[in-house]
Parts: C-alpha cells; structure tokens; sequence
C-alpha cells in the first residue's frame, strides 16, 4: 500500500485523488489487490483528456445568481437552526440533477454553540484570535469568498502566498 502525500479529496473504486500542499491535485490507483487495472483505467482517462482537449465553460450569469441565492438561502437556514458551518466553501457545496445547489461537510460544524472540529481554509477565513469560536459573522466572511469565487472564476487572492491572504485581510483589503 503507497504512502499518502496529501490529503485525501476525493475517491473512487479505481482510483483515490489527494491535494498536494502546492495545490496540485494528484490522483493514483485505489491501493487494492487490482492496482494494475486501476493504472490501466487512470492512462485511459488521461488519453480521453488529451483527445477532447481543453474546452470553455460557460456560466451564465443568471446561472451565477441562482447558485449564489441557493447558497446564501442554505447558509441562512443553518444560522436560523443554530448551525455554524464553520467551512463555507464552493467545495462544500454541490450541484443536483436539476442543477440547484445543495450544502454539504456539516460534520464539523458547530451546533448550538459545541466547539466544532473545522475551519476554514485561507481565502475563506475572517482573521481573528486563534481561539476565538467560529460565529454567524465567521461563515458571512466565507460565505463573501464564495460568491466570490462563482462570480469571478476563483478565489480571493488566488495567485498570492497563504500567508499573504490573512494579511491583507487583516488590513481589510479584499481582491
């Protein structure tokens, strides 16, 4: 069984994908008795990629609306039901058939005010003391990155330095 090198993202029966810390995004065969086959089926994947070639993906911004209402609508239900997420994020939320958005990763969260056991990442994250309990005003910050991002194709400062990010917002400037 292969040593893990990041952290675990995502998975599936042929193969596992983890987030290196520079941000890389690393997928390799599901460390089972069928490895060989795992292997087989990733290089298929990559020749399927490389003959349809990159393609533009365009949101409309009607589109962008709907999801960044579903969102803020989801959010506001957990704070009227004493849900703080705690790690408002797009990938926290998902798209359904009919492409509406639904929230996800609530296990973290903090209920009626228990210490929840996540955070946010970086570009999502309202600085404050390292002790202080996340708070409805912790999730609106991240909540603002997220419509961010559906709106402007990326994060927040998406090309700084981590530390960078907490500075400037700290000093209260946002990208």
């Amino acid at each position: 069984m292969r040593d893990a090198q990041g952290e675990l993202i995502s998975g599936g029966i042929t193969e596992i994908v983890e987030l290196l810390d520079d941000g890389t995004a690393l997928k390799a065969p599901y460390p089972d008795g069928d490895v060989e086959d795992h292997i087989l089926d990733i290089a298929k994947e990559a020749s399927i990629y490389r003959r349809i070639g990159p393609h533009e993906s365009s949101i409309s911004n009607n589109m962008k609306l709907k999801w960044a209402y579903q969102v803020a609508e989801s959010v506001d239900i957990l704070h009227k039901n004493g849900v703080i997420h705690c790690d408002i994020k797009p990938r926290n939320f998902l798209l359904d058939a009919t492409l509406d958005i639904k929230i996800i990763d609530l296990s973290g969260s903090s209920l009626d005010g228990s210490k929840p056991t996540s955070g946010e990442g970086t570009r999502f994250y309202l600085p404050r003391h390292c002790r202080d309990q996340p708070t409805v005003a912790t999730d609106l910050f991240a909540l603002g990155s997220t419509l961010y991002e559906i709106f402007q194709g990326n994060s927040p400062y998406a090309e700084t330095p981590s530390d960078e990010v907490e500075k400037l917002f700290t000093k209260k400037r946002i990208s």
